[in-house]
């Protein structure tokens, strides 16, 4: 069975190896490490070819001196991560797991905490080099085929396979983070420190979504620090070491895991200096977390609000959860900036939120409503972590790129070739 990291599952055929270009020439559909949450890296047809690109994980080009490398789609950040923090570099964005390809970065366009200042991960991309589905390699970007290089980025792997990538690094002082948590006792509070609080390169709030009508949350800002020169050590984690029948997460625990959360946030809050796991990745210590979660799984449901919402269309959205019997048991809220070079990418300048739901009847109506809502406020859910999204209701939130996408799509990828079960339930391609 090939899986989601939300808990779908199908039946497949997934290939490995590290001849990337060979396998992908037949694939119908490549994978990295499967962290989409919904069906975005399932196949369409349980007959089809899946190649994982996790062997293909090489360092085709580094230079270090123009911030400037080029890898093999399949390399994780978790592997980079290692390499370039030693040359005083980082990868300019990062989402929130080291276990995201640099393919799946830029199939899914990542943004991080940073997205405000600094944007999303297709911005910093230099070429790509990709397997189409007439089976021929071609090398794109800003100048060659570059309507083709927009359609790649963000396109969730639906027009072309991408074998490697050649991006710009950032220089940084130290792979260390000088961070600062501050306290909002309610979501006014937590919106007018992250606005506040812009100046700061990263900016993320986690919000108490069990905190029925009052939303308090602790925003975490950082910078890049001066203060330590050393490479920091990647942490010990424990794993989940299997998926429980049911879900060993309840309402209650999470009420009250939220609350001493709350209390021991808002008696620590101070300035220090932390490493870049705990900033970055905090989910990553706890292995295959997702399993927690049970069979029936969980689904995430990120949205953005766009800025001519305002913060009071962010409340609203809240209201809406609760006023329904939600309870979102991990609620993120960021800044976002510009939108990225990517036909299909997700970001708009406003605010972004990922709430993550068990995955039962309920929860999936409230989904819905909630995609209601955000179409009313001219926002988007992320297609990286979308599940439940219907045609007419994606048709609406991507109206402004939709077209030009399938244009595209129609040229490069002959009788769409290269699907993926997304792409049957949101474009409506052959099976």
């Amino acid at each position: 069975m090939i899986e989601s990291w939300g808990g779908l599952a199908t039946s497949g055929v997934e290939i490995l190896g590290d001849k990337l270009e060979n396998l992908l020439r037949d694939a119908v559909l490549s994978r990295g490490l499967g962290r989409a949450y919904g069906d975005a890296a399932l196949p369409a047809n349980p007959k089809d070819k899946v190649v994982s690109t996790r062997l293909a994980n090489r360092i085709l080009f580094f230079d270090p001196k123009n911030r400037v490398i080029e890898v093999e789609a399949g390399i994780s950040y978790r592997e980079l991560n290692r390499v370039v923090w030693r040359k005083n570099l980082a990868i300019p964005v990062s989402p929130g797991t080291e276990f995201v390809t640099i393919g799946g970065a830029v199939s899914a366009d990542v943004h991080g905490k940073n997205h405000h200042s600094a944007g999303s991960f297709g911005d910093y991309v230099v070429s790509l080099r990709v397997v189409l589905a007439s089976g021929d390699t071609i090398e794109i970007s800003d100048s060659k085929e570059p309507e083709l290089f927009r359609a790649v980025i963000g396109g969730m792997g639906l027009i072309a396979h991408i074998a490697s990538v050649k991006f710009k690094l950032e220089e940084i002082p130290s792979p260390w983070i000088e961070a600062e948590t501050f306290v909002g006792e309610n979501l006014d509070e937590v919106i007018e420190l992250l606005e506040k609080l812009r100046d700061f390169p990263f900016t993320a709030a986690w919000i108490d979504g069990c905190a029925r009508n009052n939303g308090r949350g602790i925003v975490y800002v950082g910078r890049w620090s001066k203060k330590r020169i050393d490479i920091p050590k990647a942490p010990s984690t424990v794993s989940v070491p299997f998926r429980p029948p049911c879900s060993v997460l309840r309402n209650l625990s999470i009420e009250l895991f939220n609350t001493v959360y709350f209390l021991a946030k808002s008696l620590s809050a101070k300035r220090t200096v932390v490493s870049p796991y705990s900033f970055y990745y905090p989910l990553d210590g706890v292995n295959n977390w997702n399993r927690l979660y049970g069979k029936k799984g969980f689904f995430q449901y990120q949205c953005v609000i766009p800025e001519d919402a305002g913060k009071n269309a962010v409340k609203e959205l809240f209201k809406l959860i609760w006023k329904r019997g939600g309870l979102p048991y991990l609620v993120v809220l960021k800044d976002m900036g510009s939108r990225g070079k990517g036909i299909l990418s997700f970001p708009i300048k406003g605010y972004t939120l990922a709430l993550d739901f068990p995955f039962t009847k309920e929860n999936i109506k409230l989904a819905y409503e909630l995609d209601a809502f955000t179409i009313e406020c001219g926002g988007r859910v992320y297609l990286a972590k979308d599940a439940l999204l219907t045609k007419e209701n994606f048709s609406k939130m991507y109206k402004d790129s939709i077209d030009r996408f399938q244009e595209i799509r129609e040229k490069w990828n002959k009788d769409f070739k290269i699907r993926s079960k997304m792409g049957v339930r949101l474009f409506g391609d052959p099976k």
